[in-house]
């Protein structure tokens, strides 16, 4: 399978090209998949152009699951963070980051202890640090407060 190169444009274009390869019908009439996400075919023999950014669909490089890209932008456009989640497979492209407060700290240690059903491994503990304040546009409830 080659990599075709085509030009992605809109503002989620670093992302898609970077994780993605074009989508081609498939050989021979043979049967078309539904986009997972709207359900729709990925496309039709008659009018698919792999050149549109509003008809182009568009495969996962690793996982290999294909999409609209217009679904895919619909899921970028609800990240705060610039990645990509498969909604098959949960494989993340990209860095996903999650909200916290600005002010304090995450920390982390390994402990010599083993949780319930994992006798033969340690165990690590996350620890948050932070004051109380208002919750940013970022959060989930802007302009209310939080408590650490």
């Amino acid at each position: 399978n080659h990599r075709r190169r085509i030009v992605i444009g809109g503002p989620y274009a670093k992302t898609l090209s970077e994780h993605t390869t074009p989508w081609d019908l498939p050989a021979n009439g043979g049967d078309i998949d539904d986009c997972p996400i709207c359900l729709d075919a990925l496309g039709d023999p008659q009018t698919y152009n792999i050149n549109s950014d509003q008809s182009r669909s568009l495969t996962l490089n690793q996982c290999m699951h294909s999409f609209h890209q217009t679904c895919l932008e619909t899921l970028l456009r609800q990240n705060t963070s610039p990645f990509l989640q498969c909604p098959n497979c949960k494989k993340v492209y990209g860095i996903r980051t999650g909200t916290r407060p600005i002010t304090g700290t995450i920390g982390h240690r390994i402990l010599n202890t083993s949780l319930p059903g994992h006798p033969q491994h340690k165990t690590i503990e996350i620890m948050f640090n932070f004051r109380a304040g208002i919750q940013g546009p970022e959060h989930p409830n802007p302009g209310k407060n939080y408590l650490p």
